[in-house]
């Protein structure tokens, strides 16, 4: 007997309503499946979209809300409607530009067809415009290319080598907050300094003792700190 297959997708950048709200027009539309598949978030290769093809088979139909929750673009989505079809199974699409397609009917393959089409054109029109913009702030000296990634090995070494961390931050354009997150907790520990526990350089006509000693109350002589000489 055939069988009604639903696929839902939700990108990360999805709020978590995004898969209910899919599963719920899946089952309320005359399309209703009998099973559904749900990736979640930027997976690699979508593996519930292959396990889900891979459960179709002849005179079965694949139905999803959009276009977009199946493939990338317009090209993948024509590679993948060719391929169900050479195995004798259906598409639907509930939401295809607010109208419900179904692929196995003939009117269906020359919409998305154009689609293709005007897909490629609108790709290689982006392109061309890129291309032009990146042609024109590099004559006019603003562009600086993509940024460098900087290794987190190579800051390591450095501080590790006795460089300063605001010296590496300088050298390499960068603020020193990323310097220490490059390095990492155990190099960023060895290489923090302890300051608090320096006794702060005499200021100018004032001796190192002097330093070393806090305010003394007026008409009082100031009270030596241990690990000071006043001598």
């Amino acid at each position: 007997m055939p069988t009604t297959i639903g696929y839902i997708r939700a990108s990360a950048a999805d709020p978590p309503s995004v898969i209910e709200e899919q599963r719920k027009l899946l089952a309320w539309s005359p399309y209703r499946p009998d099973r559904m598949f749900a990736d979640r978030g930027n997976v690699l290769g979508q593996p519930q979209l292959r396990a889900c093809l891979a459960a179709l088979g002849a005179g079965d139909v694949l139905v999803a809300t959009s276009g977009d929750r199946l493939a990338h673009s317009v090209d993948a989505m024509l590679a993948m409607e060719d391929g169900l079809q050479r195995r004798g199974v259906g598409l639907v699409l509930l939401a295809f530009n607010g109208a419900v397609v179904d692929f196995r009917t003939e009117e269906a393959k020359p919409v998305l067809k154009l689609m293709c089409e005007i897909s490629r054109w609108h790709y290689r029109g982006l392109r061309e415009r890129q291309h032009a913009g990146i042609a024109q702030a590099r004559q006019e000296g603003r562009y600086r290319g993509r940024r460098a990634v900087i290794p987190a090995e190579d800051v390591r070494q450095r501080l590790q080598a006795g460089e300063r961390p605001s010296a590496v931050a300088r050298d390499l354009g960068i603020a020193r907050s990323t310097v220490y997150r490059l390095a990492g907790d155990r190099v960023a520990a060895s290489i923090t300094p302890s300051r608090a526990l320096v006794p702060p350089p005499p200021a100018p006509g004032r001796s190192p003792s002097a330093a070393c000693a806090p305010p003394a109350p007026a008409g009082a002589a100031p009270a030596p700190i241990p690990g000071c000489s006043l001598g």
